[in-house]
């Protein structure tokens, strides 16, 4: 089985981030909720497909990614919480 080098791996998830550019008020997914990846994609150089590529992985996929590894790990292996904090009750 091939090793695979961590640095490699992460220096190429950090230069996803550094392709993505902006102004201010798209740091985040402002109020229409696509501001930011829209303007990421106006900024960035290169062909559109990739550029679309880029900025669906950078803004959709390695969140939703990490999050739920994040849940997986917290919620299965270190058992820091478990499914029912997530319930609501009413009072009655």
């Amino acid at each position: 089985m091939k090793r695979v080098n961590l640095f490699k791996v992460c220096l190429f998830f950090c230069s996803l981030f550094t392709v993505v550019q902006g102004i201010p008020f798209s740091v985040g997914f402002g109020l229409l909720g696509l501001v930011g990846p829209i303007h990421a994609i106006k900024f960035m150089e290169g062909s559109a497909i990739a550029n679309f590529g880029v900025a669906v992985l950078v803004f959709f996929v390695i969140p939703f990614v990490s999050a739920f590894l994040v849940d997986f790990i917290l919620c299965k292996v270190l058992r820091v919480y478990d499914k029912e904090i997530f319930k609501f009750f009413t009072a009655e």
